[in-house]
């Protein structure tokens, strides 16, 4: 699979609702998952945005 086809299906998948069964526990366990962890911690260099970023790509495997 090319590389640009593979960033349409993500994204398309990213678009979509998701599962709400798991998209709940997702949101739950969000700050619960590596909060040490720079890339997911609110207070380290990427903030929020590292938790966004976990959250697409975690609520993209439920569709």
């Amino acid at each position: 699979m090319e590389n640009g086809q593979s960033r349409n299906i993500f994204d398309q998948m990213d678009a979509a609702q998701g599962d709400p069964r798991w998209v709940d526990d997702i949101k739950k366990d969000l700050s619960r998952q590596f909060p040490e962890h720079e890339m997911f911690a609110r207070t380290g260099p990427y903030g929020r945005m590292g938790q966004t970023d976990l959250f697409r790509l975690l609520k993209a495997y439920t569709v």
